[in-house]
């Protein structure tokens, strides 16, 4: 499951006219492992692994959220190694969606 636990709220994302940098942010578990997706609007978005930065992209546009945003290996607490991948979406609203060793965790974009 992957939950979103950090929202810009309408002012935060007026602020970005101005110098702001609206935050969001998206958490899910891989083996026990704690990740969290961050997507800052002036800089891109990140995959946090274990608190551990495994995977970074500037880009500030993806609209057909086709290919894979983020990708990283990471090896898990028994040794064995996940391939996560992180598939965004993103022109006015910023949408994600994980799939681990190919599989999604999610129907749909969250």
């Amino acid at each position: 499951m992957i939950t979103k636990t950090t929202t810009p709220s309408w002012h935060d994302k007026l602020k970005f006219l101005f110098g702001g940098n609206p935050i969001e942010v998206w958490e899910f578990n891989v083996d026990g492992l704690p990740c969290k997706i961050v997507n800052e609007w002036r800089y891109g978005a990140k995959l946090l692994v274990d608190g551990v930065v495994r995977s970074q992209n500037s880009k500030m546009f993806e609209v057909a959220g086709q290919k894979p945003f983020l990708l990283a290996e990471v090896p898990t607490t028994s040794g064995k190694t996940r391939k996560i991948e992180i598939f965004l979406k993103a022109v006015a609203n910023v949408k994600v969606r994980v799939a681990i060793d190919g599989v999604f965790l999610t129907d749909d974009y969250v």
